[in-house]
Parts: C-alpha cells; structure tokens; sequence
C-alpha cells in the first residue's frame, strides 16, 4: 500500500441511472458483473471514463444485495 487514502469516487446522477439501465437485467437476474463487462460499458460511454471498473462491479452488487434484502 501507498500510505494514501483511495479518492472516493461518487456517481452523478446520470451515471446512476445509465448504469442502472444498462444493466437492469443484471440486477433482476442477480447476475454479477464481470471485469470485461464494466470496462466494454466503460469504453462505449464517455460519461463513464472517470470510474474504474471496481467502482461499477461494486455499485452493481450493491444494487442487487439491497433487492435481495427488499425480498426478505
């Protein structure tokens, strides 16, 4: 480790509601994300160059663990 704190990376609104709808299947099925999936995503939509693929695997695994917990 580097000894720095990691930049929290937020999403815009626009951000969020792309990434929801580009993935909504995803969500619905509880399917998890792939490296190859965000960085093709990635390289398809400017709006998204500034995430790394991390933040947007996490962002969608979220998303499917608080449907998960909405089912409950």
């Amino acid at each position: 480790m580097s000894g720095q704190p990691k930049r929290l990376q937020k999403l815009s609104e626009y951000q969020s509601h792309l990434l929801k709808t580009l993935f909504k299947t995803n969500i619905a099925l509880r399917k998890e994300l792939k490296r190859e999936d965000c960085e093709r995503v990635m390289q398809e939509y400017e709006i998204l160059h500034g995430l790394s693929w991390k933040k947007i695997k996490n962002t969608i695994h979220n998303w499917i663990t608080a449907e998960k917990r909405k089912q409950k």
